[in-house]
C-alpha cells in the first residue's frame, strides 16, 4: 500500500465520519475501520498509480460524503470511482496532401468494392461455407 492511497483513504473516511451517518462505526473503532477499508482497497484488482488515481480516489470520497445517507461499505466506493482519464498521444506527424489524397482514394475505392460485393446477387461460390 503507498502512502498516498493510505492518506487520501483515511481522508475521506474522516469526512464520512464527520458527517455521523446512520450506521457509522463508533468512534473506538474508526481505526480499526480505516484498517478494513484500507485492506478492500488495497486487495481490489488495480494497480494504483499516484499520477491516475490520486485526483479519481479523493472525487469517489467526495461524491460518498455528497449521497450516502447511510455508512457505505466499500464496496460504494467501487461504484463512485470513476474510469481512469488518459492522455491522448500526440500525433509525431502529419501526412502530406498527397498522402491524405492517396489514403482518402484507397478508402473510397474499398467502400466502392463493399458496396458492388453487397449489391452483386449471392452464389454458390461466393457464399463460401454456406450449404444449399
Amino acid at each position: 500500500m503507498t502512502d498516498w492511497l493510505r492518506t487520501e483513504i483515511v481522508t475521506g473516511l474522516q469526512k464520512l465520519l464527520a458527517l455521523r451517518l446512520p450506521g457509522s462505526p463508533a468512534a473506538d473503532t474508526a481505526t480499526a475501520t480505516a484498517e478494513v477499508w484500507i485492506e478492500a482497497l488495497s486487495n481490489a484488482a488495480i494497480a494504483w498509480n499516484e499520477q491516475l488515481d490520486r485526483a479519481r480516489v479523493r472525487a469517489a470520497f467526495g461524491r460518498l460524503v455528497v449521497s450516502c445517507d447511510r455508512w457505505p461499505a466499500p464496496e460504494a466506493f467501487f461504484r463512485h470511482l470513476q474510469a481512469r482519464a488518459y492522455a491522448q498521444p500526440a500525433l509525431t506527424s502529419k501526412m502530406t496532401d498527397k498522402q491524405l489524397f492517396e489514403s482518402r482514394r484507397y478508402i473510397r475505392s474499398l467502400m466502392d468494392k463493399f458496396v458492388k460485393r453487397a449489391k452483386s446477387p449471392k452464389t454458390p461460390a461466393r457464399m463460401g461455407n454456406e450449404r444449399k
